[in-house]
């Protein structure tokens, strides 16, 4: 239980945006981007006003690929035409979620960033919660790149169509084009900044649409195509997570017993399966030497070497030797049915190319929210499995850091 009494000190757990602004930005200002893209476009322009005879009739203005696109790039949409378009919109957002990969499904396990700590109680946990915290936001990033990637990407096709159909000329310069569409850009920028500032459903309707379009488009592009890159990006997603909680359990454990060797650093819970030729609870001669025989405050980092981090198996081994006086929520969360999970489908996707294999499948049955198939096919992921089998691992990261720092506020170790 937290007790809001203490001392703590402040983490800031609010997830980043990955503002799609800086992108387009830098794209406007690459001369060799610019160059290139205005050269497509412009040699577009011109191929179409020859097609239709439009120099002659317009002079020199380009024609505008139909009546509606005119009137909506300029704001005069007529209610019928706006129905219209609510319409496809209505239908595109429908088709989202539904294709094979529902990679929109992929930032659910995200959403619950409000219930993680925002403090903690002992200055031992305190740059061990901050560094799982990053770690967490690097993987949330990596998961939002489709996304801002086309967000980004349609923003400036959308202001160099606007400009094309209504202000450009054939004969416009290259340079006078681009500042008419980084003109362009910083106007919607500026509306996208308004609305982010001023906050509300707007910004969630911002995001969704980002979202949608974003996620979408891996669902509707042709799967044969772009399906071993998505599958990349979901593996990806399952062996970062669980970097993040191996990383974080060894920094954990050996902070806690750095922090409180007192009972912790006697190894007291032993299981009973320690490694071939472990000395038990002896200390080298070396590490007194290099700790200038004061090993008060150095016994986690002297004792980590005995266990395996880089296994579920050993880190539970780990936390069950130093026992925490058989603490019931240090207990329940390094026994969470999550961390098998995630751990089985990381080491099949690492260890076996991403292949069924029969270890993973005898154990695999014991968890029904992980994918079953043949020895040797392919495991499939999607956006679904991605939110089912997160979602609950990043809880019990939490769940881990608060148990272990109340552990130890508890039994007078250092406030912030």
């Amino acid at each position: 239980m937290r007790h809001k009494n203490q001392t703590t000190q402040q983490l800031d757990t609010s997830l980043p945006t990955m503002n799609p602004a800086d992108w387009v930005r830098a794209l406007a200002a690459d001369e060799g981007f610019v160059r290139y893209f205005l050269a497509k476009e412009l040699t577009g322009i011109a191929n179409e006003r020859r097609r239709h005879g439009a120099d002659k009739a317009n002079n020199g203005q380009s024609r505008p690929k139909s009546a509606q696109t005119a009137r909506r790039n300029e704001g005069r949409e007529t209610s019928e035409e706006k129905a219209g378009e609510e319409a496809a919109q209505k239908a595109w957002a429908q088709m989202i979620g539904m294709g094979r990969f529902k990679a929109i499904k992929c930032i659910d396990p995200w959403k619950d960033n409000g219930s993680w700590p925002t403090a903690f109680r002992t200055k031992a946990i305190t740059p061990i919660g901050k560094s799982h915290l990053e770690n967490l936001k690097r993987v949330y990033l990596f998961v939002l790149l489709p996304a801002a990637l086309v967000d980004a990407t349609q923003m400036f096709q959308k202001a160099t169509d606007k400009i094309i159909y209504t202000k450009a000329k054939s004969s416009t310069p290259k340079p006078i084009f681009a500042k008419m569409v980084n003109q362009e850009v910083e106007r919607v920028l500026a509306e996208r900044d308004k609305i982010m500032t001023a906050g509300g459903p707007a910004v969630e309707q911002l995001n969704s649409q980002m979202n949608r379009m974003g996620y979408g488009l891996l669902d509707t592009l042709p799967q044969d195509l772009i399906a071993p890159g998505i599958l990349s990006w979901l593996s990806a997603q399952i062996t970062g997570t669980w970097t993040t909680f191996e990383t974080l359990s060894d920094e954990l454990w050996t902070a806690a017993l750095n922090a409180h060797p007192e009972h912790l650093a006697e190894l007291s819970g032993n299981t009973g399966t320690r490694k071939k030729g472990d000395q038990g609870k002896s200390i080298k001669f070396d590490d007194l030497q290099k700790h200038h025989y004061d090993l008060s405050k150095v016994m986690g980092s002297i004792h980590r070497d005995r266990y395996s981090f880089d296994r579920l198996e050993g880190i539970r081994e780990a936390y069950t030797d130093a026992s925490f006086k058989k603490d019931a929520r240090i207990t329940a969360a390094i026994s969470d049915p999550s961390l098998d999970a995630i751990s089985l489908l990381r080491n099949v996707i690492v260890h076996n190319g991403g292949a069924y294999d029969k270890e993973y499948l005898e154990r695999s049955a014991k968890f029904p929210i992980l994918p079953q198939g043949n020895a040797g096919e392919s495991i499939h992921l999607d956006g679904e499995l991605i939110a089912a089998l997160l979602g609950p691992v990043i809880k019990t990261s939490w769940d881990l850091i608060a148990a272990v720092d109340d552990w130890l506020a508890d039994h007078g170790a250092e406030a912030p």
